[in-house]
């Protein structure tokens, strides 16, 4: 069996093309997506894991940063309900985070996910609410596609904090500085690491969202109470800069 020696987690839309390329640029190969996948189905990790089946170069569905067909990290919010498997005992975890506003409306706007035309026929959105469901969490009992976005925002990451209890682990906000990350994937002093957080496949030149986009309710109350506890103020954000990623 071959052996993950990290996986980073989080939502998606928060950053995990860029970790996975930065590891990869620091000696530590890295996919996205690459063994905690949809297709073929995410709960057949165990055999990609054994196996590393995708056998390529192949780094994410859009290209390739890897050199080797074999990987020693994994990239991917899919793997937020297996990170106590007995086969990932000794995995040490990286939960990635992003400021909730532009995760919320990279999902809607961007992929748009959480409508109800779209499900459930989007593997990775079907994924989303079958794991959801386990946790007692139904999506779509809410009207709002934002609102579903905001409550898989904050039970994706609590889903995955209850585990990182139990783990190596370390809480990382995207936005700041990266050498905390360095220091625990034992990189202290790599240099010449990669460094564009815009590295994703949905880029725009403006992102305009607030908190005051999301509707009124119970579920906005509780992303306000979560952002805070992670260290976002929603009400007192800096201009985004140009290039935001989605």
């Amino acid at each position: 069996m071959n052996k993950l020696n990290f996986i980073v987690t989080g939502t998606g839309r928060c950053g995990t093309v860029y970790l996975a390329k930065l590891l990869t640029s620091v000696g530590i190969p890295c996919g996205h997506e690459s063994i905690f996948r949809c297709k073929g189905g995410v709960e057949t990790f165990p055999e990609r894991l054994k196996h590393q089946v995708f056998i390529s170069t192949r780094s994410t569905e859009y290209e390739n940063w890897l050199t080797t067909p074999f990987v020693k990290a994994d990239s991917s919010y899919l793997s937020a309900p297996f990170l106590n498997d007995p086969l990932l005992k000794d995995t040490k975890i990286i939960h990635l985070v992003r400021n909730p506003i532009r995760v919320i409306f990279s999902f809607c706007e961007s992929f748009n996910y959480f409508t109800i035309k779209r499900y459930p026929f989007f593997c990775e959105e079907t994924f989303i609410h079958k794991t959801l469901l386990k946790e007692g969490v139904d999506l779509t009992l809410l009207d709002d596609p934002i609102l579903r976005a905001t409550m898989f925002y904050i039970k994706w990451n609590e889903l995955i904090e209850r585990q990182c209890h139990t783990k190596e682990s370390i809480f990382h906000k995207i936005e700041d500085d990266i050498k905390y990350v360095l220091n625990f994937v034992n990189k202290p002093r790599a240099k010449n690491y990669f460094m564009d957080k815009r590295a994703n496949t949905h880029r725009h030149n403006i992102f305009s969202k607030t908190i005051h986009d999301i509707p009124d309710s119970k579920e906005k109350d509780a992303l306000i109470e979560k952002s805070l506890s992670y260290g976002y103020d929603l009400f007192n954000e800096p201009k985004p800069p140009r290039m935001m990623f989605m």
